[in-house]
């Protein structure tokens, strides 16, 4: 996630300090970032910023586009409209609306009027504009529709921007580039990169836009762009190295080992020479009683260390005492279980979750 401070006073980006941001945002073809967006009040002086609460926004949009240039788009209305509508059905347009905006009507009679619409739907490339309007003048099928729109190379709906922290001036906004649109944008850059702008708009429930941020950013194209499909693999095989990096990451299988009463128990990690590091979880079975908790393992070389993590024990206590240390042996970083005074045998079960290397 990328951090990103916009006090809507200046109209312009700012630090987590309140002075100025000289750092453009980047973007790049195919893929899919979340920028952290703040809203905040400004105050270089004292070094602060402040959230701005946006709890009165319901909705919102974005758009990331080269300028500010508009097209009317035209299309043909399918039905004949008179009167109150609830709905303008059209085809023959040559690209998509936007998600709501302003229907311009023109008649045979060169009469026109611009009524705005919430939503649509489309269906073999009709669409179907929902409005609230009463017309001033009467249309036939046919006649001349139009909406406004020049294509950005990006579109983020409602659904993509996350306002959980809205009243403490947060936005999530999810930028999804893996559109033609966008690599549209970007292709045929001599640097392989286009500085462009986003915009985003919060509506209240009046859907009037309430607050808004516009900054540049620098949307970039990639060197082996593929429209909507990821490039193919050459190979299904993995090679050693990446085998080797992948199991260094995996968890491990589950191991269980026997725990006797008064005995130091001891379960092997990994070799020294490799691995720095282990981080252990477990589960521990003494009669009834059940125990979940974690451990950390590092060594120097020579010596290992042991950071036991939180652990339970329900529905009660064990008797005694278990207590964990570590050691090298044979090459090898073990885990030792230390059991004293639990007044019978026990299961556990240990699984690595995680091995760091050592460094070279």
């Amino acid at each position: 996630m990328f951090d990103i401070y916009y006090d809507p006073l200046l109209s312009s980006r700012v630090d987590s300090a309140g002075g100025n941001a000289f750092n453009m945002m980047q973007l790049y073809y195919q893929t899919k970032p979340t920028w952290n967006l703040n809203f905040v009040a400004a105050d270089a002086g004292a070094g602060t910023v402040t959230a701005i609460d946006l709890s009165n926004i319901v909705s919102w949009e974005a758009a990331v586009a080269q300028d500010f240039t508009h097209d009317l788009v035209s299309g043909a209305m399918t039905a004949d409209k008179t009167g109150a509508v609830t709905e303008i059905i059209a085809d023959g347009f040559a690209s998509e609306p936007a998600d709501a905006g302003f229907l311009t009507l023109i008649n045979g009679a060169g009469e026109t009027e611009d009524i705005a619409y919430t939503s649509w739907t489309e269906l073999n490339d009709v669409y179907t504009f929902v409005v609230d309007a009463t017309l001033t003048y009467s249309y036939l099928n046919n006649d001349v529709c139009k909406f406004l729109d020049t294509p950005p190379m990006l579109r983020i709906s409602n659904s993509d921007i996350d306002d959980t922290d809205k009243a403490t001036g947060l936005i999530l906004v999810t930028l999804d580039t893996d559109f033609n649109t966008f690599l549209n944008g970007v292709t045929g850059q001599t640097n392989g990169y286009r500085d462009v702008y986003f915009r985003i708009k919060g509506y209240n429930v009046s859907g009037t836009a309430d607050v808004i941020a516009l900054f540049k950013i620098r949307a970039y194209d990639d060197i082996d762009p593929n429209p909507q499909t990821p490039p193919g693999l050459t190979s299904n095989l993995y090679t050693k190295a990446q085998i080797d990096a992948l199991l260094t990451y995996l968890p491990s299988t589950p191991v269980q080992t026997t725990i006797t009463d008064d005995t130091t128990t001891y379960i092997t990690l990994g070799v020294a020479a490799t691995y720095r590091a282990f981080k252990v979880e477990f589960t521990i079975d003494v009669g009834t009683n059940y125990r979940k908790g974690s451990v950390d393992v590092w060594h120097n070389g020579t010596l290992a260390y042991v950071m036991p993590g939180g652990e339970n024990t329900k529905p009660s206590a064990f008797a005694g005492s278990i207590t964990y240390g570590a050691d090298i042996s044979g090459g090898n970083v073990r885990l030792a279980v230390i059991a004293a005074g639990v007044g019978a045998s026990g299961k556990m079960v240990t699984q690595i979750i995680s091995k760091l290397p050592v460094t070279t």
